[in-house]
């Protein structure tokens, strides 16, 4: 196998559904914060990408996917939506499943930096070719075409390169069949090991078709740090729900008898202690 340089061979677009007006639109959802309003707004679009674990970070039930952009292992968690399209994102062909249609070739500089422990090794031990080292490693950028970038745009400026996010931006700028961008979930406020994040102003600059919507919170996680168990909470009742059904049932039945035994322990207590103040005035009396 021979390295190649990141490209994606098959147009996005080739993979969107147009608007009534025959243009293709596509919503990209982040794993950041997102609003009631950002929610609607999404549903509202015929395309909507989602990357990686999305289920974990800001998805709640009913929210929209029609396409999940991620590294492979990601497609078979149990929660991943099958009837999604799989837009795959891997730093060699070998990372790929063999009916994969549609992907992006992305360079991983931690994977093939001169210097680094992980690039040694994987040479000593035969594990990597040596192609590893063709020129474009030092000239790969995204977003080629924006005069507002420079060297800010270079991949190798980060350990690992650039976010999924920002590839799938990239992609679909440079697609001619893409009229619209719409960008929710992201503030780039991360950990600056991506490019795009160590530049957070990369994508605004540079994505020409990219309406970018603000998040409601500067988290870059998608819940809130404080009542992050309680979204988290809410989410999987949402989204386990329906599945889980029969317990609910059961769970249901289970109160309602607890609550009965206990309301028949207090009536029989009451009895017990109307019958004794019964007896002891009968006492009394006689």
């Amino acid at each position: 196998m021979q390295f190649e340089p990141p490209t994606t061979p098959t147009p996005p677009s080739q993979f969107l559904t147009p608007d009534a007006d025959g243009l293709k639109r596509v919503a990209v959802i982040g794993n950041g914060p997102l609003s009631t309003a950002d929610r609607a707004a999404i549903n509202n679009h015929t395309n909507v990408v989602r990357f990686n674990d999305y289920y974990d970070k800001n998805y709640v039930h009913g929210d929209k996917i029609t396409i999940h952009c991620s590294t492979t292992d990601k497609f078979r968690n149990p929660w991943t939506n099958p009837n999604t399209t799989k837009w795959a994102v891997a730093a060699e062909l070998r990372h790929l499943d063999a009916d994969t249609t549609f992907y992006t070739w992305n360079m991983n500089p931690s994977q093939i930096r001169v210097y680094s422990t992980r690039f040694f090794w994987s040479v000593a031990l035969g594990l990597e070719p040596v192609s590893i080292l063709a020129p474009w490693f030092e000239t790969h950028r995204l977003f080629r075409n924006c005069s507002q970038c420079g060297e800010r745009c270079l991949s190798k400026n980060t350990n690992s390169g650039f976010s999924r996010g920002a590839i799938a931006l990239n992609a679909l700028e440079d697609d001619a069949g893409v009229a619209r961008i719409d960008v929710f979930g992201m503030n780039w406020n991360g950990h600056p090991g991506h490019t795009d994040f160590l530049f957070p102003t990369i994508v605004a600059d540079c994505c020409s078709k990219c309406t970018i919507h603000p998040t409601p919170t500067t988290n870059y996680g998608g819940f809130d740090r404080r009542p992050m168990w309680e979204q988290q909470l809410k989410s999987r009742l949402e989204n386990y729900g329906a599945a889980l059904a029969p317990l609910w049932v059961l769970l249901g039945v289970l109160v309602w008898a607890c609550l009965r035994r206990r309301h028949r322990r207090r009536q029989g207590t009451i009895k017990r202690a109307e019958k004794a103040h019964e007896e002891e005035s009968l006492a009394i009396v006689e």
